[in-house]
This record gives C-alpha cells, structure tokens and sequence, in this order.
C-alpha cells in the first residue's frame, strides 16, 4: 500500500507552527500547517507516527516503511482479513490510501530491493556483471579472510 501525500496528512500543531516559519521572497512571514518532506527530521518523525498507528499489527499482518505499507498473510483469506484492520487503522487515523499507486493481492513484490513471494530474495538487478575483473578477485581475496 501506498499513503497518498504522506507527509502532508500529518498536521503540526498550532503551537509548534510557528518553528517552521521564514520569510518568502516579498517578505511575508510563512508557516507549515503540514509536514514538509524536506525537513531533516520529517522521515524519523513519520515512522514513529505510522508505528503507532499500526503497533498491534506491525510485523504480524504487516510491515510499514515510511509510506509504503506490506500487507502479507498465509494466504488470500488471511491477507483480506489484515488488510481490513490495516486499512481500519488508517482510516482510524484519517490517513488515506493512494489507491492508484497500491496493489492489493498480489503473488509477488519487490519490495526494497528484494523479492518476496514464497520467500525472499534478491533482485537481479543488484547482481550486475563487472567490467573490471581484478577488483572483482581482489574483492573475492578478501572475502575468503
């Protein structure tokens, strides 16, 4: 699952406001009424909230990295059931689905580099030839220390 706009669904409350505030170039004094992606914090911050928003389910029925959310079950039944409390949670929280970027019931996924199906693996794509052979070996040298 995707979050839509994640970042911009978590509000800042009126008192801290003002700690993002700066002047625009007509000198207009401005705040974020939202998280802003480019904020040093604003990821660390965001995961802290989506693990309290799906505590109980968390590495049980699901597992969540930013905005994206994992979903899995043992099988189609299973996965429904999780993607109900899941999407419940969210709802619960007033966080919405990107449902054009989500894909729901799905045999297999890559997901952060690795492919998850019956089990995981890595995905091609991480193991690309080199074209510069002895480093290859020299890397290969150290790898049997």
């Amino acid at each position: 699952l995707d979050l839509k706009d994640g970042y911009y669904q978590v509000n800042f409350a009126k008192e801290d406001r003002m700690k993002t505030a700066f002047l625009d170039p007509k000198g207009r004094l401005m705040q974020f009424t939202k998280m802003p992606q480019g904020f040093k914090n604003s990821p660390a911050i965001f995961q802290r909230g989506m693990q309290i928003v799906l505590k109980d389910l968390l590495y049980e029925k699901c597992f969540c990295y930013l905005d994206d959310i994992l979903v899995f079950g043992k099988d189609e039944n299973e996965h429904d059931e999780n993607f109900k409390e899941v999407k419940g949670k969210l709802d619960g929280f007033g966080l919405k689905m990107n449902e054009e970027k989500s894909k729901i019931r799905m045999k297999e996924v890559d997901f952060f580099g690795y492919r998850l199906k019956d089990r995981v693996s890595p995905r091609n794509c991480r193991f690309r030839s080199t074209k510069n052979k002895e480093r290859l070996e020299e890397f290969s040298c150290y790898n049997k220390l």
